[in-house]
């Protein structure tokens, strides 16, 4: 005799009925589609992840951008734009690569923070033949305003996925002028770009190898058109 003998009949008989009842074979389909749905959302998710590739300068932040997107074509500014707002406008440098022209590009950037007024930032393509660019890397201002007179996001020279970047940053203000010291010690002038951002006047410029090297150029410093020295702000090398 067993604890079921002992039970009410008519639970006896319940339990009986349950423990012959048949389930039916599992739904492997149904099993196969949910298992698919779940690899993915893992795999969604990881590629998200690994996606964004942030590198932390000491004056702004530069992005080197993933290369595995395809050229994007030139866009025009958007319809909003007015003429003193340069924002999209391609700068060329006049420096070849293997893949095309390097290229300056003033972008809209979005930086969080208490006490941040960050607009804006500049950044690197190589644009082929067909005027399609790949974008390189971007540097911007991290921190109080991004016209503070006075240099911005400066970043020194880089290889971005076997294409040679030239050091390029911007000056917020009224620079005819823009210097620096060499690696080899001696004094070398960049090339400049005005560009304004609103009622914001600035500078984009870069240092050609041909006449600055192909180390950091350092010691920055710029003059106005009469010959005046101008706030250096925050002129820093960075490096990625």
């Amino acid at each position: 005799m067993t604890d079921l003998d002992h039970l009410p009949e008519d639970l006896h008989d319940d339990l009986h009925a349950a423990a012959g009842e048949s389930f039916g074979a599992p739904d492997l389909n149904s099993i196969m589609a949910a298992g698919h749905r779940i690899r993915r959302r893992r795999l969604a998710a990881e590629l998200v992840a690994a996606s964004v590739i942030v590198i932390a300068a000491g004056v702004g932040v530069t992005a080197a951008l993933p290369t595995t997107e395809p050229p994007r074509p030139a866009a025009p500014a958007p319809a909003s734009s007015t003429p003193s707002d340069d924002l999209y406008r391609v700068v060329p440098t006049g420096l070849r690569q293997p893949g095309g022209e390097i290229v300056l590009q003033v972008v809209p950037a979005e930086v969080q923070g208490a006490g941040t007024d960050i607009r804006f930032g500049v950044m690197a393509a190589v644009r082929d033949d067909t005027g399609a660019m790949r974008d390189l890397m971007m540097t911007n201002e991290v921190q109080g305003s991004d016209v503070e007179p006075g240099f911005h996001a400066v970043h020194a020279p880089m290889t971005v996925d076997g294409t040679r970047v030239p050091e390029f940053g911007y000056y917020a203000g009224p620079a005819a002028t823009i210097t620096g010291r060499s690696a080899a010690g001696t004094r070398v002038e960049a090339r400049l770009a005005e560009a304004e951002v609103g009622a914001d006047r600035i500078v984009v410029f870069w240092f050609d190898p041909a006449t600055a090297g192909e180390g950091e150029v350092g010691d920055l410093a710029a003059t106005d058109a009469a010959g005046n020295a101008l706030p250096r702000g925050n002129n820093v090398v960075g490096h990625g």
